[in-house]
């Protein structure tokens, strides 16, 4: 239970000093950046993080307060070191092992909600895949009344000790403005990108923010970095381009794909079929004689409502060209690859689109972080973490609304704008469970599974962004980076679990991008806790058999010292008299190194 705070403890000790000017710590943005990926619609719902480990090692103010907490721990530790106290210290060492219950409870949930909520980010994105508008709305709608309903009690009543004061209620709303716009942009690329990728991509594409938070954090504010993060954000990038490499040179690609002669009334039973042997069962050859007689295979992709109109639809188109069919009834054909339709060959063109759009969408959400910095320094940092978002989700509803014009245009099928307000509607009716689409490549054949998938969802994105207030408040925020770290690879391998809905097999690329975005990111968030600079191995005393033929000439009984002892005396060759190693030998010390314990 210890080992959760002590880790804590020692990369907060660890963290090297800045220079001086406008050098710090600049994990915080970067990892900031990359973390607020894993909110739910990628965008506002990190502020709480950001301004909770504001400058957490350059001596920033925090949003959330720690005052009580340092000063008990403070308490604690005079009583600790002063004689006879150890009964006054009893409660203390209790609350600190209170706290770390809490500390660690509360990561092993970040853990656990947080891949939640990005596994169900793309699993509501499944059966609302012509909807990707609709999503987007709803997902920023539901934060403006969770929030308003805490932002107007609290700044009229005075609540929770004026935790909104009336001056933070009559700040100018402008700087929400600029966030929400670029939260709006950075949340509508991310959605439609869960519609069309993988959920592994989902997971490993959004690291991109850890490069590009350098980038931009160096370039607008003059950010100073260390070579340790330099070469964490270099592995990323390499990363993320061993797990685009596939996509670009097509090499996981089928050589046969099966698709339909009627795209739009066939094309997903076609799609659904892997093998040539039944891609060619489907036939409509026998209808005529009471569906007798014949080889007629209809695979029931659409269990329920659907089947009959499919049925039906295969009786008139075969009533209407049996004269002229000559393709023996057949429905779908096996075709090469590469002269396949765009709709059956251009998933993974479309793919490698939407994984240059998620990476795109890190620019936005990066300048947001910047912008909510340098707005809200001084005397606004400490304003309420709900209250900015609140504000910000509802600019951000309110952009939402124009930007879905050309972003319906960009959707598979394309929306036009005049087809955008049916669309819309028809996106709440299959939040609500009721289908529209019944043909083509995606019908509606999954509507009844977004009320569980959509709600289910919001519940542990809410959740996700209330723990980070929590996980700050007991730990810090690098507690919040290991877990954010060990999401990583969790979420990235449920994704391929066989009982995950849409799953799809991990491949070769998958496991190596994998392995060195991980490596990349433990690099960059903890390298200086593990690096080893070259005056630390100076320290370190040369083996007996490697310190040269001279010493043994000089000292043959050199060979009966124990070689492996540590603190064994280690003579420089120059200067006999000079001793060298990690410490002298015990029979020179004047007192001891450590002080016993009492």
């Amino acid at each position: 239970m210890h080992l959760l705070a002590l880790m804590a403890d020692k990369f907060e000790l660890e963290q090297p000093d800045e220079q001086a000017g406008s050098s710090r710590r600049p994990v915080d943005d970067a990892a900031a950046g990359a973390l607020s990926l894993l909110h739910g619609d990628g965008a506002h719902h990190h502020t709480e993080e950001k301004h909770a480990h504001k400058k957490v090692a350059g001596g920033g103010s925090m949003s959330i307060s720690h005052d009580d907490d340092d000063k008990e721990d403070l308490d604690s530790a005079d009583g600790a070191t002063t004689p006879g106290a150890a009964s006054d210290a009893d409660p203390s060492t209790t609350m600190s092992s209170q706290q770390e219950t809490k500390l660690l409870i509360t990561f092993l949930l970040m853990v656990i909600v947080g891949t939640a909520n990005k596994v169900f980010q793309k699993l509501q994105a499944i059966p609302m895949y012509n909807y990707p508008n609709s999503l987007n709305l709803l997902q920023n709608f539901v934060y403006v009344p969770l929030c308003f309903a805490y932002i107007l009690p609290v700044s009229r009543f005075g609540l929770l000790k004026n935790a909104i004061p009336a001056e933070v209620s009559a700040m100018s709303k402008k700087p929400f403005v600029v966030m929400g716009l670029l939260d709006c942009i950075t949340c509508m690329l991310l959605t439609f990108a869960a519609v069309y990728l993988p959920g592994s991509l989902l997971i490993l594409l959004p690291q991109a923010a850890i490069p590009i938070s350098m980038l931009l954090s160096k370039k607008m504010k003059g950010e100073k970095y260390a070579k340790y993060q330099y070469l964490g954000a270099f592995v990323v990038v390499l990363g993320i381009l061993v797990v685009l490499e596939p996509l670009v040179t097509q090499r996981h690609v089928a050589d046969f794909t099966c698709e339909a002669y009627d795209q739009d009334e066939f094309c997903a039973l076609c799609e659904e079929e892997m093998t040539e042997e039944g891609c060619l069962s489907h036939r409509t050859k026998g209808l005529q004689s009471g569906l007798g007689g014949g080889s007629f295979v209809v695979a029931p992709w659409n269990e329920g409502a659907g089947d009959h109109v499919t049925l039906r639809s295969l009786i008139q188109n075969n009533s209407s060209s049996s004269s002229t069919n000559d393709l023996d009834g057949e429905i779908c054909r096996w075709v090469p690859s590469d002269s396949a339709q765009p709709s059956s060959s251009g998933s993974t063109t479309t793919t490698l689109i939407w994984s240059v759009v998620t990476i795109l969408a890190c620019i936005p959400m990066t300048l947001s972080s910047i912008y909510k910095e340098m707005s809200l320094s001084g005397s606004q940092s400490n304003i309420d973490p709900i209250f900015l978002n609140g504000w910000v989700a509802f600019f951000q509803l309110l952009f939402s609304f124009p930007l879905s014009l050309p972003a319906g245009m960009t959707s598979n099928p394309p929306v036009m704008p005049h087809e955008l307000p049916k669309n819309i509607w028809d996106g709440i009716k299959c939040y609500l469970g009721i289908g529209t689409i019944m043909a083509g490549c995606h019908p509606d054949d999954q509507c009844h599974e977004s009320p569980l998938y959509v709600n289910v969802f919001l519940v542990f994105n809410v959740c996700f962004n209330i723990l980070i207030v929590y996980i700050l408040k007991f730990g810090s925020a690098n507690v919040l980076f290991m877990a954010s770290t060990v999401m990583v690879p969790i979420g990235n391998l449920a994704f391929a679990l066989p009982f995950m809905p849409g799953s799809t097999p991990l491949k070769d690329s998958d496991i190596a991008g994998l392995m060195v975005i991980l490596f990349g990111l433990v690099t960059y968030r903890f390298g200086n806790n593990f690096k080893c600079g070259v005056s630390h191995w100076r320290t370190i005393p040369p083996l007996p058999w490697r310190r040269g033929k001279t010493r043994y000439r000089r000292d043959p009984g050199i060979l009966n010292e124990d070689q492996f002892a540590w603190d064994a005396p280690v003579f420089d060759d120059a200067n006999e008299s000079r001793m060298g190693g990690l410490r002298p030998p015990s029979s020179l010390l004047q007192e001891p190194l450590l002080t016993p314990i009492q």
